[in-house]
């Protein structure tokens, strides 16, 4: 019979109780007290494997960019283009945010997060050279990493205002004007990019890329477990 190794299960359980309440209250808003009562585990257990609130937005970021991935995985099968799949991406999390005011909480939170922003900021390099690297062969890691600082920016700016302020497709279409602009993509790609995220249903987006991220955190979780059981 397997061994299971309880420190690693018990980690496991808590990021697995952790995206629940994450994503149905909100970062803010989840306490240790609420996490250990749904684990029936003391508050110290948690804790011990990890030290704050932070920490376990981490491991769901983490999970959050494997999701990404796999989205962007999917749709290069359905033989969407790279550019188009990341005007996707960028449409559907700013209209997820406007869906659902736990989820706009936790993305916010991670960018006030240096250990998260850490993950994004690797996540998204890594993603734009997947997206855009073969037009810009000249660039250093530097110019890199100074563009995503700048994007990023763009995008929380855009996750921080709600629709009372600017309208939901303004702020999609502004936003994924400006990220490909600072990716150098020339101005007839970009109307072109725009024009395509224009006819999407942006709340219809925003609601799917949630109901689909609850999915894989749980198949994930199902997933690890099962390989920890089994190996």
């Amino acid at each position: 019979m397997t061994r299971v190794d309880k420190s690693t299960l018990t980690k496991l359980q808590i990021v697995r109780a952790a995206t629940r309440l994450f994503l149905e209250k909100g970062y803010s808003a989840t306490t240790f007290k609420m996490l250990a009562a749904a684990l029936g585990m003391s508050p110290g257990n948690i804790t011990f494997h990890f030290p704050t609130k932070e920490h376990l937005l981490a491991e769901l970021n983490g999970l959050l960019c494997r999701f990404q991935w796999q989205r962007m995985d999917q749709r290069a099968a359905e033989g969407v283009s790279t550019t188009k799949s990341l005007a996707m991406e960028i449409a559907a999390v700013v209209a997820a945010c406007e869906e659902d005011l736990a989820v706009r909480d936790l993305y916010l939170a991670a960018y006030r997060s240096p250990i998260c922003m850490a993950i994004i900021r690797r996540n998204n390099i890594a993603q734009v050279k997947e997206s855009f690297g073969k037009g810009l062969p000249l660039w250093t890691q530097e110019q890199f990493d100074a563009a995503e600082m700048l994007a990023a920016g763009v995008l929380y700016g855009a996750l921080m205002t709600d629709s009372s302020v600017i309208p939901l497709k303004t702020r999609v279409v502004a936003t994924l004007d400006a990220v490909l602009a600072i990716y150098g993509l020339p101005a007839a790609t970009r109307r072109e990019e725009v024009a395509h995220a224009k006819t999407l249903d942006f709340l219809r987006l925003g609601q799917q890329i949630i109901e689909d991220f609850r999915t894989f955190a749980e198949e994930d979780s199902a997933q690890t477990l099962w390989n920890l059981v089994n190996t």
